[in-house]
């Protein structure tokens, strides 16, 4: 399907306003009198932007790269926040101005075999490295440079043209699809082979499992109720695995900092206040917006097609928002109060937003619906 075809389909009234907004954005390229103007309300680095060749999309790209700068401006105004610094979880190749953070559970699967499949390597690096590790992770991690604070600051300012992009996803979405992923299905061939159980699933059930029998009653946990998983889902369960509530509870409790990167705060894991990334992309929209990526990198090469969320589990006919209200309903409105605040900078900074039990989850808002 031609480019020109496939635009459409994310278009509508949210890049309509944004052109709207910015005005002379729909000019493929910028007067003098227009550059001028626009330093004043777009971020470093946005001439880079005129590779996009639909103006629709530019004007959308630069919009959210405006809301990053603003929004971090604002949360280090009025939390006088020290952002968080992981650069030791950005992903280039030496030499590279190609800058990348995954964030888990986004889109990361399809993009570590983007990433391993772009490397500048010979056929015979690639072989090599291809017959030393099975996984796309670990190809991945054998051809990415890595940082260290100080070796970042030197290695930005010798490649100050950085392409740097990340792609988000809707907190909630993100969160439920993680627990589905990770904690509420079996991996390997029984809880002592599951790595998430070890390391996670374990502590979590030996530390709620009684408050959620009261809360939920034993009959919660049967073989017909899918052993506490509000969504039936094809693959293996038992009851000894944690269920969302209980996951939620422990979840809580936790410094972001601590979190596993599966459902850590975009805001932790990938510091996009301190790296300003110049492409933010949405995973909702992915089959669209990777064109567009692939547009500004200047890649020929195809991409890997992208591993469908929730293709585990969604044989039920639900949409991801259904899902995801289905797990939140097993909480109480304060837990889910809670699960906002730990992830209302991700809600700001990439401007999503939840409406649920009469209550709107807006950036800068949680207030109750009259």
């Amino acid at each position: 399907m031609k480019l020109s075809t496939r635009l459409h389909i994310l278009l509508g009234a949210t890049i309509l306003t944004v052109i709207g907004g910015l005005g002379f954005l729909g000019s493929r390229h910028f007067t003098f009198g227009q550059r001028d103007a626009l330093r004043t309300i777009l971020p470093d680095n946005w001439e880079k932007f005129d590779r996009i060749s639909d103006p629709r999309f530019r004007a959308l790209f630069l919009s959210r790269k405006r809301r990053l700068r603003d929004t971090c401006n604002q949360i280090k105004a009025e939390e006088s926040t020290r952002f968080s610094q992981k650069f030791s979880n950005l992903y280039t190749w030496k030499d590279s101005s190609f800058l990348w953070c995954p964030v888990f559970k986004a889109g990361t699967s399809n993009w570590m075999a983007n990433f391993f499949h772009l490397a500048p390597l010979t056929q015979e690096e690639r072989s090599s490295i291809e017959n030393a590790h099975e996984s796309m992770l670990d190809r991945a991690k054998a051809v990415r440079f890595t940082f260290s604070g100080q070796l970042f600051h030197q290695y930005k300012k010798s490649h100050p043209q950085m392409d740097s992009f990340i792609w988000v996803r809707h907190p909630f979405y993100r969160l439920v699809s993680a627990f589905r992923d990770k904690l509420e299905r079996l991996h390997g061939h029984g809880l002592e082979q599951d790595y998430f159980y070890a390391l996670y699933g374990r502590k979590i059930v030996e530390e709620y499992r009684d408050s959620a029998i009261s809360r939920f009653g034993s009959d919660a946990f049967s073989h017909e109720n899918h052993f506490g998983a509000p969504v039936p889902f094809e693959g293996q369960r038992v009851p000894e695995q944690p269920i969302f509530w209980e996951f939620v509870q422990w979840l809580l409790k936790m410094k972001p900092i601590h979190m596993d990167e599966h459902w850590s705060p975009i805001m932790e894991t990938c510091s996009p206040c301190i790296m300003n990334y110049e492409m933010i992309l949405k995973l909702e929209n992915h089959d669209v917006e990777e064109i567009i990526l692939e547009e500004y990198l200047g890649i020929s090469a195809r991409l890997e097609p992208p591993t469908r969320a929730n293709s585990y589990g969604n044989n039920v006919n639900l949409t991801e928002d259904e899902i995801t209200r289905r797990y939140l309903d097993t909480l109480s409105i304060a837990d889910v109060q809670k699960l906002f605040a730990l992830y209302r900078h991700d809600f700001e900074i990439f401007d999503y937003s939840f409406s649920y039990r009469g209550l709107d989850f807006q950036p800068n808002s949680n207030k109750k619906k009259d």
